[in-house]
């Protein structure tokens, strides 16, 4: 376009597309079939690869957040040295943001693609045939494998490895690592097995006195039959009682941790008292 501008030094493959208002910065090399939308950065230095589709606003190779405090703990920005490289057939959405690396490269895999107001911050390495749906946060140096889905909204931490294959639902928040063809259907690392019929789960847990009272406390239950042993004696009941308001927040509370996955469906439940 006119109002593009174009650094020195920089490479221009074949068939290459740059819209309106956008800002290739020095050394910077962009191969063939290529697309740029408008207001695109491209900062000094970032390596893309052929077939890329690059949306509007999006924000490649510029410095990430990274600090260090001197001895009055202010902190001083750490500059970064690396650069961006991002592989052939690679999708990034608008205003995308990709940070370059501090000392090496921050690193997208060929045919991966990355929805619109994604984050990736500093030496991240995102591996091929992987997706990333929009609003993602990775921190800097996570590593993504091969054939992975990110989820909508999803938090990845700084230095955390996901395995090849893997799943994250939406908005998970990722801070240990996961093995090669996870599943992860919620925001604490849990992760689900698939669904079949006739599937179960079985959970034992005795509901002590104390936990009774506790609970009955929480949910502003203060009926005098279940709660108190002396106001119990006369009436017909003679003992106290644990009444269902009381033990079944208890019950699902602990159940909760333990369902047998995601859409599943809780048939029957059964109760021993003793």
């Amino acid at each position: 376009s006119n109002t593009a501008i174009i650094g020195n030094n920089v490479s221009i493959g074949n068939n290459v597309s740059i819209g309106e208002y956008s800002v290739i910065g020095d050394n910077v090399k962009i191969s063939d079939n290529t697309v740029i939308n408008n207001h695109v950065v491209i900062a000094e230095n970032t390596i893309v690869g052929k077939k890329c589709y690059i949306k509007s606003g999006a924000i490649i190779g510029e410095d990430g957040f990274g600090f260090e405090r001197d001895e009055y703990s202010r902190p001083i920005r750490f500059p970064h040295f690396g650069n961006v490289v991002i592989g052939d057939d690679v999708e990034v959405g608008a205003k995308t943001i990709i940070a370059r690396g501090a000392l090496n490269s921050t690193i997208i895999g060929d045919n991966t693609k990355i929805d619109d107001n994604a984050f990736i911050a500093h030496n991240v390495k995102i591996g091929k045939n992987t997706m990333i749906a929009a609003c993602s946060e990775i921190s800097g140096s996570a590593k993504i494998g091969n054939n992975c889905w990110i989820g909508p909204n999803s938090t990845i931490r700084d230095g955390v490895n996901i395995g090849d294959g893997s799943f994250l639902g939406i908005a998970c928040i990722i801070s240990d690592d996961i093995l090669p063809n996870s599943k992860i259907g919620n925001i604490s690392n849990l992760s689900f097995r698939d669904i079949v019929i006739s599937m179960s789960e079985y959970l034992k847990y005795i509901v002590a006195d104390e936990s009774t009272l506790q609970f009955a406390q929480i949910f502003g239950y203060s009926n005098s039959i279940h709660l108190h042993e002396e106001r119990v004696k006369d009436t017909r009941c003679k003992k106290r009682t644990t009444h269902d308001v009381i033990y079944e927040p208890l019950f699902y509370s602990i159940f909760g941790t333990r369902l047998i996955g995601s859409n599943c469906v809780l048939y029957l439940t059964k109760y021993t008292f003793f």
